[in-house]
């Protein structure tokens, strides 16, 4: 009994290491592609004369909700999210205003 208990725990233990390695290489990526969009933003504005930064977001943002729809509806890489409005209204719009803030 105890080395079947044994066996269990290491298993849970592999599976949480796995879980903790695979959450950080996620930030790490993420930090890694946000700096990137960033340095790309600086040259298009600074060095390739696109004048027009809320044009530059607005692509941005389209194109991540496009790929985002891509992966979620056509590709199934992860199921959707049933979010009805009073969770939207609770939990996101909150943080969207608080992003659209002026904060200087």
């Amino acid at each position: 009994m105890d080395q079947k208990k044994s066996k269990e725990d290491a298993e849970l233990h592999r599976h949480l290491i796995r879980d903790f390695v695979i959450t950080h290489l996620y930030v790490v990526l993420w930090i890694v592609l946000s700096s990137l969009v960033i340095l790309i933003n600086k040259y298009v504005l600074s060095y390739a004369g696109f004048p027009y930064p809320v044009a530059l977001t607005l692509t941005h943002m389209g194109f991540c909700s496009i790929l985002a729809f891509f992966l979620v509806k056509v590709l199934r890489v992860t199921d959707p999210i049933d979010m009805g409005v009073s969770l939207y209204f609770t939990n996101v719009v909150p943080i969207a205003g608080l992003f659209s803030g002026k904060w200087s």
